[in-house]
């Protein structure tokens, strides 16, 4: 109905409602005519129509956009559409009577002021929960005219529809279904996405589905797949079929198709629709609880068979024959191994000739045997095709009849002990279950033969131990007799070492006191000896007569006599019962002994470098006895017109890098090595041994003053504090001694 243009129908005035304050609402009111029904068949067929009919004026902002409008004329149908009455809606505007309306209506009636063409659309609206159906006319003078419906069911049905189809996808997609059709009277079909994939081809519409459908089945099924497919056809009943595809990557599926036939009016077959469900897994899984079940059932039959066997040779020849019969075709052997000799004790199979000896020996045998010492399982299932063997192998194998084998060796303590050989004449696809039955029939045949040795070398442990209790109770008596005469030997032996002992403590103890003594009474006349000869040379009257210089020999020898038994005392007064109640500061040790020896140091002009020094157990009297030794003799053994140098030094060694021959009497994990190194005259290291002996000099009394005794102190106190004493040296280059001592755990 065209209503673009004059429209017989004018506005009265009486037919509005009193205008708002806003200029353009005045306005609005005051630019319209009322309508003029004189025309009463206008009027009978607007009151009449069933759908809604309205007279509306914009209402616009002061920029010119449509912000509402005014219902100036509405038919009957809007109370029945709307729910309002239409004398109670005209000539308010649309915000007043459904204030939740979406401002997005006016956008669309701008359009239609500014473009002057009809415009169709499909709104909601919320206060009403209603569709409607709009088509708006241009009427000028800023009015449009409405005509509206309630489209509410169709759109419910719409969505109804929609939802349903969604659910239908929904419920492919969880089931996993695929769907398609195929047009019989054009050959022409469509596959969906799933359809397509479970098959291997492309989704959408084909021109030859049938034949596209066929070219996938496996060549083992199509014959029957065909024939089912036809006569399904030929019943126009729902029907189903099992069947294998074939990938383009070469996979194999299982689908389950089901088939319903579409037919004409007259019955005849027009259509089959039908839908494929990939059971690949499911058929997966079934055959491997059947494979796990039968495999189950073999393994136990295995066992009974095996239990009451003792002999090896019937223990495998049993086992072979009981996994032909499994697995049917084949040749098996069982082969212990004998140092690198192959032994075959037991071959079965199915009237095949025993090829074994030459499987072995030819040259793909050195390979074979190297795998089989790694214990590599070796599984071909085509040897014609099998990329692991040159052709010149795979022509050798095909010459010994063999088409197709598995190899499982058993290594045990990384000896290869044996290989169960399983030998097929055409290519066979060997499955996993297969293969883990081959495995686990080889390691419980090497169980029962390990089982049936250990019975056989247990019988003869038996034997021989009825042999020993036989002469037990003999042998008992006279290992009896024997500990008891052994604990008799102890126990005086024990004595011995106790009496030993207290006479070795006695013995020291009359040494200290011998050696306090002695010193006592030998330096006593020594003394007198010196006094007397001071005073005898108050009465020479001829300084330089020979009486003089026989006196002064006679003092000096006095006085290193003097000098050796303090060191012979010192020497008997270091005790192994030594003060370790507090850590010691060699740091502290030394500058104390270098204090002593200052007047000799500033004597000889000595350069003296002192390193960090460690804190250590010991006893600080002993280990400044220790480095006053070392300290004089590096200030004593210079070389003429050489200024001495000196360094003490320390670092942490491990207990492996001690000297050779050292054994510790408290063994510790680490040591402190402290290096005394000097520039003097040095020694041969031939002489190293002598050097910490007592009265071992290396040079003449005339030369260099001393006893030969300080070293010895040396070595005394080193041993006494669990450590070692060593030196290293060359004539002329000076020397090193190292002092290693026991650290804090």
């Amino acid at each position: 109905m065209a209503i673009k243009g004059s429209f017989p129908i004018t506005m009265s005035k009486q037919h509005l409602a009193q205008p708002t304050d806003s200029p353009l609402s005045h306005q609005a009111v005051e630019n319209s005519q009322g309508p003029d029904w004189s025309d009463q068949k206008y009027r009978r067929l607007f009151e009449a129509i069933n759908t809604g009919f309205a007279l509306c004026q914009t209402i616009k902002n002061q920029t010119g956009k449509m912000i509402d409008c005014r219902f100036l004329e509405l038919n009957p149908a809007f109370e029945k559409l709307t729910g309002v009455p239409p004398q109670e809606a005209v000539g308010k505007t649309a915000r007043d009577v459904f204030p939740a309306l979406d401002p997005a209506w006016f956008d669309t009636y701008q359009q239609l002021i500014d473009s002057g063409q009809t415009i169709r659309f499909e709104r909601f609206m919320p206060g009403l929960d209603r569709w409607f159906e709009m088509t708006a006319f241009f009427y000028g003078n800023d009015q449009f005219v409405v005509h509206y419906d309630d489209i509410t069911a169709r759109r419910q049905a719409q969505e109804s529809q929609q939802q349903s189809k969604v659910s239908l996808q929904l419920a492919l997609d969880i089931a996993q279904l695929g769907t398609w059709s195929w047009n019989l009277l054009t050959n022409e079909g469509y596959l969906d996405a799933r359809g397509a994939e479970l098959i291997g081809l492309a989704p959408g519409h084909l021109a030859n589905v049938a034949q596209a459908q066929m070219s996938s089945i496996h060549p083992d099924d199509l014959a029957h797949t065909e024939a089912e497919v036809m006569a399904g056809i030929a019943r126009g009943l729902p029907f189903g079929l099992s069947y294998r595809v074939i990938h383009p990557d070469q996979s194999v599926r299982h689908i389950r198709s089901r088939f319903h036939v579409v037919t004409d009016p007259k019955g005849s077959p027009v259509e089959l629709m039908g839908t494929n469900l990939d059971m690949t897994a499911e058929y997966e899984l079934t055959t491997a609880l059947r494979q796990n079940q039968e495999k189950q059932a073999f393994l136990l039959a295995l066992s009974d068979a095996l239990q009451a066997l003792a002999d090896p040779i019937e223990i495998q020849t049993t086992s072979v024959r009981l996994l032909e019969q499994y697995l049917g075709n084949t040749q098996i052997q069982f082969i212990p191994m004998t140092g690198q000799e192959v032994i075959i004790h037991a071959v079965h199979g199915s009237h095949q000739p025993l090829r074994m000896d030459t499987f072995r020996s030819m040259t793909l045998g050195v390979k074979s045997l190297d795998s089989d010492r790694g214990g590599q399982v070796q599984v071909v299932a085509d040897v014609a095709m099998d990329p692991v063997h040159t052709l010149a192998e795979r022509a050798e194998l095909q010459a010994a009849q063999i088409g197709a084998y598995i190899t499982v060796p058993l290594v045990k303590k990384q000896q290869w002990v044996a290989t169960l050989t399983i030998l097929s004449i055409q290519a066979r696809s060997w499955t996993l279950s297969e293969v883990e039955l081959i495995q686990e029939t080889a390691e419980r045949t090497w169980t029962v033969l390990e089982r049936s040795r250990t019975e056989t070398a247990l019988g003869q442990s038996e034997e021989q131990l009825r042999q020993l209790l036989a002469n037990l109770e003999s042998q008992v008596q006279q290992r009896t007799e024997e500990l008891a005469a052994a604990n008799h030997e102890l126990a005086i032996n024990n004595q011995a070492l106790a009496e030993a002992n207290g006479l070795l403590v006695r013995s020291n103890a009359n040494l200290q006191t011998f050696a306090f003594i002695a010193s006592h009474d030998l330096q006593e006349p020594l003394r007198k000896i010196q006094q007397f000869g001071d005073l005898l040379k108050t009465y020479l009257t001829d300084p330089a007569g020979e009486a003089l210089m026989y006196l002064e020999r006679m003092q000096i020898s006095a006085s290193r006599m003097s000098t050796l038994i303090r060191d012979l005392l010192n020497y008997s007064r270091i005790s192994t019962l030594r003060d370790q109640s507090a850590p010691v500061s060699l740091q502290t040790i030394v500058a104390t002994v270098l204090n002593t020896l200052d007047w000799t140091i500033q004597q000889t002009e000595a350069q003296i470098q002192v390193g960090p020094l460690p804190m250590l157990p010991g006893d600080a009297a002993q280990l400044g006895q220790l480095f006053q030794n070392l300290l004089s003799n590096a200030l004593k053994f210079v070389k003429p017109g050489v200024d001495p140098r000196i360094q003490i030094l320390s670092s942490w060694v491990l207990a492996s890098d001690l000297p050779k021959g050292f054994t510790p009497h408290r063994p510790v994990s680490g040591y402190y090595r402290i290096d005394v190194v000097d520039n003097g005259i040095g020694f041969e290291e031939k002489y190293l041994d002598r050097i910490f002996q007592v009265f071992q000099r290396l040079h003449g009394k005339s030369k260099f003053a001393g006893t030969g005794i300080g070293l010895a102190i040396c070595e005394k106190v080193v041993t006494n504090h669990g450590g070692a004493i060593t030196a290293s040296s060359q004539s002329g280059q000076g020397a090193t001694f190292s002092v290693f001592l026991p650290g804090y755990e």
